[in-house]
């Protein structure tokens, strides 16, 4: 019934590895070389390494997307190496890194609350729990067994009345029965 996107306070692991594959793009451009493009490779490698060091800027305060990036500096290595083969697999290993850090999500419903951490997940059934709140994008999964998980929503993602949800966990907490309709 109620699905949320979890913000997570950490660093993004895909924006790491994005990060780290311009800078590999860069050294590669200028390792893979040739006498009558020198240039052209030095240029490429300063782009890409400019690249890598906003990559953060890039990603989420301008808003490019991760493949638009990975795209355009395929292109530019394309041209100072020449070579398909390493243009192909920067743009394959920057596709791979979305798999690498998932959105984490949690789907809560009448049966059960799931977890989903991209490979892992996690269900929990309603009697599991003593309370379960919204408060100001905080939500808190309070366990009977006193284990505690606050996560943060992120608000971008689904739009959501507290009042409503925090009615609705009530409702399943106070009568025990999970077959409302």
């Amino acid at each position: 019934m109620y699905t949320f996107q979890i913000r997570e306070p950490r660093t993004n692991l895909a924006a790491m590895l994005i990060r780290a594959l311009l800078a590999l793009a860069a050294l590669t451009s200028l390792v893979i070389t040739s006498n009558s493009n020198y240039w052209i490779n030095v240029f490429a490698a300063i782009f890409l390494l400019l690249s890598a060091l906003f990559t953060d800027l890039l990603l989420d305060k301008w808003g490019v997307k991760k493949i638009i990036l990975l795209l355009v500096a395929s292109i530019v290595l394309l041209v100072a190496t020449n070579s398909f083969i390493i243009s192909l697999s920067l743009a394959l290993f920057g596709m791979l890194s979305s798999y690498f850090n998932p959105s984490h999500r949690i789907h809560i419903n009448q049966q059960f609350i799931e977890l989903q951490n991209g490979i892992f997940n996690k269900s929990f059934d309603w009697n599991e729990f003593s309370n379960v709140i919204l408060k100001d994008e905080l939500l808190t999964l309070d366990f009977k067994n006193n284990r505690l998980i606050h996560l943060l929503v992120d608000v971008n993602f689904t739009p959501f009345n507290e009042i409503e949800f925090n009615e609705f966990c009530s409702s399943l907490l106070t009568t025990g029965d999970c077959s409302l309709p």
